[in-house]
């Protein structure tokens, strides 16, 4: 079972089915339930300082990045659960409130 925040590596169909780094923001009740799919978030390595609604994550020893990347929360997706490898790490919690006030805002919740 993944929890909200964790780190993983996940291969979505959308993207040919190559390893990604992803964001579980799916919320743990959910996810409690042995859940066949999971909502995430894709990692880029690719930086667009004028999108702020894109997370920057910097690598830390606790979520398993390697580069500096930002977290494309206008691209939510869900993966089925087969589809995630492994976890890898986790975010901080600064970084998953502000994760979470994204996407509250891109969806208008």
């Amino acid at each position: 079972m993944y929890k909200h925040g964790d780190v993983v590596i996940a291969s979505p169909k959308n993207n040919e089915g190559k390893p990604r780094l992803a964001l579980i923001v799916q919320a743990d009740w959910f996810n409690n339930a042995n859940p066949p799919t999971y909502i995430i978030c894709l990692f880029s390595s690719d930086i667009y300082v004028e999108l702020d609604f894109r997370p920057i994550v910097t690598p830390n020893d606790s979520n398993g990045l390697s580069v500096i990347s930002q977290l494309m929360t206008d691209k939510v997706q869900v993966v089925r659960t087969h589809q995630i490898s492994k976890k890898i790490g986790r975010i901080d919690k600064n970084s998953l409130l502000l994760v979470d006030g994204n996407l509250k805002s891109l969806m208008g919740l």
